[in-house]
């Protein structure tokens, strides 16, 4: 697994608001996305020791489906999602599969065609998990791949 000196970002809210995205959600319906996929890592502990060290009640409560992945990218990693905030394995993975594979499985599993956009996917834990078995399916082969399991 290949290591980063340098933090890669990920995501960002405002990589999404403005130009084309809808007026009438304000930040939150870009927010969506990238707290959905913070919370599984959150659910897989793929986060680093120190993001889980220094915010340990938001990350227990996204745990606990009491805060959502939003609200913690929100409140924890200032609208940003970053390598610092992952563990190696996080990293690795997020590397492989974030930016190549990650919105077009978002789009492909939670669009729906009675909404405005992409960005008007429900943030809720019903959408979270639809979402969260193509994620645990992308894992389970990468780790695979990576001679990880057996």
């Amino acid at each position: 697994m290949k290591t980063h000196t340098d933090p890669v970002k990920y995501d960002a809210v405002d990589w999404h608001v403005g130009g084309d995205y809808p007026a009438d959600l304000g930040p939150q319906g870009g927010r969506t996305h990238i707290g959905m996929y913070l919370a599984w890592l959150v659910e897989k502990d793929l986060l680093a020791s120190a993001f889980v060290d220094r915010y340990p009640n938001e990350v227990r409560q996204c745990r606990d489906h009491m805060l959502k992945g939003s609200q913690l990218l929100q409140e924890c990693c200032d609208d940003v999602l970053v390598s610092e905030y992952l563990s190696e394995l996080g990293k690795a993975f997020s590397d492989f599969y974030y930016d190549e594979l990650f919105l077009d499985d978002y789009v492909d599993t939670l669009d729906d065609a009675a909404l405005p956009s992409i960005y008007h996917v429900p943030d809720d834990w019903n959408s979270y998990e639809t979402l969260r078995l193509v994620l645990e399916q992308r894992y389970q082969h990468w780790r695979q791949e990576q001679g990880l399991d057996g």
